[in-house]
């Protein structure tokens, strides 16, 4: 007993070590780049600090991979080391290069923002330690695709030179967007800890600077409106971070009232979320009333999967309604995913859409310094004249390092940076369509150019752009989703319309008019648009023909046609025409609020205000979920699954910061009067309170009590020693990257490709399904999945050793999967002509001559 107390307490302790070093890192990243900053931003309040160890983070990763990518220097900690200090050179010089009046004495500004900037420090040091404990208790590495995203980092740790090698496809470079995994593996090789203790606090980690991202645009916000509103600033900008990294949807509060007989089984029918859209039940009397249901993480998934589509062959409640067909089992689904960042924290997710989050902030941080410069006149093109953006390069290499990091999300914030100074032109009163377009494509081009090696040997699933010809999503699930940002913004696009109406910038009958008009003008030119899309790429591209084709086919198994789902969706036009009203709403607020006010036309113009680049922060949000009802981004699934995940996890992103600083103008920043003020203070309490009954009952769910390490590898370990012990005799003795030979994996598998997911080591093929929807085909892992049988299930030596070696094997592994896969005597054939490397239990690692 005392010797296991006292392995707790060491494991406790080395815990903590690791805390302390990763929290000590990303400081010195932070203030290394700080100085450059104070002049890259320098239209933010706080002059880049709020944002600094993000961009530190991202500078320095930037130059160890592009200069281990053309062989300058190699993947290794002084390789680091001396990017790190280049960078802080550069930095130094970036700020003492200024004019004197110009440049900020660094220490006094600190001393002047103490508060703010302390608070933002607590906050990121609390999500980091506070979640690193949470994940201490809930190690786990088996779920989803942890394995996946853990041998992309082990691949990454063992390169040298960068592309890395694929763990899974030996041979070939990772065929994926990698760079949040060499931000993880820089971490790692900085502080020294083992690979499984840097996954698990990674997830940590990543939500801290999340979170400490998040509040720092808010705050920037906060203070461009009212400069001395620092209080009000910290206040609002830990909403932010809570409503980004810990508010979940309203599903959390849903479960609690089904599993409390709350609702008429009609309710639960009609919104329709799959598992409780039957009549509500009553906890029993010895289950607390806050359980769900249904206990373990099945409650929680539900709540990643709140829109229900149903596939095209199968009746929907409204098809049903239209066709008199009956409806559809209440289990009949096609998968959406619609996950959120405190789902994906839960879930232990470092997939790169949670990898890529920290730096959508900063992005929306870099556009908001565009935007005050613009309006101010400061600023009159991107790249080009007098006054160009200071360090713009500086910005399409950050704009650039989202399609490295999460492609999709490339496209979507050069919008929103472009987006930013074309609005922030027109409010100068220099809006000129020319230089706005110029400015997005020289953004693009020039992001796209700094991370061309990447692009050069990237290939990809998608396949371009198909009209979605059936499901449409139900409002009261698109409610369910963002109720939280939809009531908040609806609070601030009404007070934002008084007050237009009460200067006289606009009259209320004339807005709502045009805006509904609008609403209808955005849906039928979206209609017409994939029309138009549809018949166009059917005759150009085969991919979409095919994907189309597949749809009507579908639909014509069960008597259906386009018309009968286009009608059904005409009936209940209420997702995309109220997002359609509030993007014309938020256009007509722009042109209102440009106009002087008839009632003070002595007032100074707002010029700077920051009001509307929120609107446009929310703006950009619409058009991401509007969008995903008329077109989806082709891929190996075949419809939107996809777009709405990665469209939908953005306008979350998009709408937390925008909401923070929506309630801040709502309860503390606008003129409104005190009942008002209240009744916004409450209205916010209450939908975020429902947002908190996720995380509230999901983290005691995931929470393993008897566990406490943030080693994840040493936790799952436990289930496979002797995988675990060969693994680590390969990691200590195999050197460079030998190509190892074990059973292909089955995809969302943990217990395939063990050895190498822990090792990082190429593999002949790993989980082929997912390589497949990397590469966009299987013609690689097909004949090679073939020849791995028969290397294994072959009585011939001499086949053995020439197969082996057209693959140039090194390792051979033979464990409990290979015995399994492969039973007779093919395996002892490895024994009696290779040579045994490693031998413990059921697993034997064979050496090839």
């Amino acid at each position: 007993m005392r010797n296991t107390q006292h392995a707790i307490r060491n494991k406790t302790m080395t815990d903590a070590i690791a805390v302390f070093m990763w929290w000590l890192i990303i400081q010195i990243l932070g203030l290394a780049v700080w100085p450059l900053l104070t002049r890259w931003l320098r239209w933010l309040p706080d002059r880049g600090y709020l944002l600094a160890k993000p961009i530190g983070l991202l500078l320095v990763s930037y130059g160890v991979w592009i200069l281990a990518t053309l062989g300058v220097l190699q993947n290794t900690t002084g390789g680091i080391l001396v990017v790190l200090i280049a960078v802080a050179a550069l930095s130094v010089w970036a700020w003492r290069s200024q004019q004197s009046e110009a440049r900020i004495n660094l220490l006094n500004f600190w001393r002047e923002k103490w508060t703010l900037f302390l608070a933002y420090e607590i906050v990121f040091a609390v999500i980091l330690i506070g979640w690193a404990i949470f994940r201490a208790h809930s190690p786990d590495l088996s779920t989803t695709e942890k394995p996946m995203e853990f041998a992309f980092f082990n691949a990454i740790n063992r390169s040298p030179t960068f592309p890395p090698l694929d763990p899974w496809l030996s041979g070939y470079a990772i065929a994926y967007y990698y760079f949040g995994y060499v931000m993880m593996s820089l971490l790692y090789k900085l502080t020294g800890v083992t690979s499984g203790v840097a996954f698990g606090l990674s997830n940590a980690f990543w939500m801290a600077l999340a979170a400490a991202s998040a509040f720092g645009v808010v705050a920037n916000l906060v203070l461009l409106f009212k400069e001395k509103a620092r209080t009000a600033a910290i206040i609002f900008a830990t909403l932010g971070a809570v409503m980004l990294v810990l508010m979940g949807n309203f599903e959390g509060a849903l479960e609690v009232a089904h599993a409390n007989n709350m609702g008429s089984p009609e309710f639960w029918q009609g919104l329709d979320i799959l598992e409780i859209n039957g009549p509500a039940v009553q906890n029993p009397a010895t289950v607390p009333w806050w359980n769900p249901r249904s206990g373990g993480f099945g409650w929680m998934w539900r709540g990643s999967r709140v829109i229900h589509d149903y596939p095209p062959d199968q009746v929907s409640p409204l098809l049903s309604q239209i066709t008199g067909l009956p409806v559809a089992a209440s289990n009949a689904y096609q998968e959406t995913i619609d996950e959120f960042p405190q789902f994906s924290y839960i879930l232990g997710d470092m997939h790169p859409h949670v990898l890529a989050l920290p730096f959508a902030l900063v992005m929306m941080a870099l556009a908001l310094n565009l935007y005050q410069g613009a309006a101010r006149g400061e600023i009159t093109s991107l790249w080009s004249g007098d006054k160009r953006a200071p360090w713009w390069w500086l910005s399409a290499l950050a704009v650039g390092s989202l399609g490295f990091l999460n492609t999709w999300d490339f496209p979507i914030y050069a919008l929103v940076l472009a987006a930013a100074l074309g609005l922030g032109y027109w409010r100068a009163g220099n809006l000129r369509l020319r230089t706005a377009g110029l400015d997005l494509i020289v953004l693009g081009a020039t992001g796209f150019a700094f991370y061309l090696p990447f692009y050069r040997g990237f290939s990809s699933q998608a396949g371009g752009i198909a009209p979605n010809l059936y499901n449409g999503t139900r409002f009261a699930q698109f409610f369910v989703m963002f109720g939280p940002f939809l009531v908040i913004g609806l609070m601030f696009g009404l007070a934002l319309i008084y007050a237009a109406v009460r200067d006289k910038q606009a009259r209320w009958l004339t807005f709502i008019g045009k805006a509904i008009a609008g609403g209808l003008g955005v849906v039928v030119a979206l209609t017409v648009m994939a029309g138009v899309l549809a018949g166009g790429l059917a005759l150009i591209s085969e991919k979409a023909r095919a994907t189309i084709e597949e749809t009507l086919n579908a639909m014509a198994q069960n008597g259906l046609s386009v018309g009968d789902h286009l009608l059904a969706r005409v009936i209940n036009p209420w997702t995309p025409l109220l997002l359609g009203i509030a993007l014309a709403s938020i256009v007509l607020l722009w042109i209102a609020r440009r106009k002087p006010s008839a009632i003070e036309p002595q007032a100074p113009r707002d010029t700077w205000s920051p009001i509307d680049f929120v609107l446009l922060l929310f703006g950009v949000g619409l058009l991401l979920t509007i969008g995903t009802e008329f077109v989806f981004l082709i891929d190996s699934f075949g419809y939107r699954m996809n777009t709405i995940f990665k469209f939908y996890y953005q306008a979350w992103a998009l709408w937390s910061a925008a909401s923070a600083f929506a309630a801040y103008y709502l309860i503390a920043g606008a003129q409104l009067k005190p009942i008002v003020r209240s009744a916004a203070a409450g209205a916010v309490v209450v939908v975020v309170a429902l947002g908190l009954f996720y995380p509230a009952m999901a983290v005691p769910t995931k929470m393993e009590v008897d566990q406490s390490t943030l080693d994840v590898l040493a936790y799952t370990a436990q289930y496979a020693p002797d995988d675990y012990a060969a693994a680590q005799w390969l990691n200590q003795n195999a050197q460079g990257n030998p190509v190892i030979l074990e059973a292909p994996g089955d995809e969302y598998n943990p217990g395939m490709s063990r050895i190498s997911t822990w090792t990082g080591l190429p593999s002949v093929v790993g989980w082929h399904g997912h390589e497949g929807q990397w590469r966009g085909n299987y013609d690689i892992q097909g004949p090679r999945m073939k020849t791995i049988e028969e290397i294994y299930t072959t009585g011939d030596a001499n086949r053995m050793l020439e197969l082996l070696k057209g693959y140039d094997v090194r390792y051979v592994i033979v464990g409990p999967n290979e015995q399994r896969l492969y039973p007779g005597g093919g395996l002892a054939k490895f024994a009696q002509y290779l040579s045994v490397a490693f031998q413990q239990g059921t697993v034997a690692i064979y050496l090839v001559p």
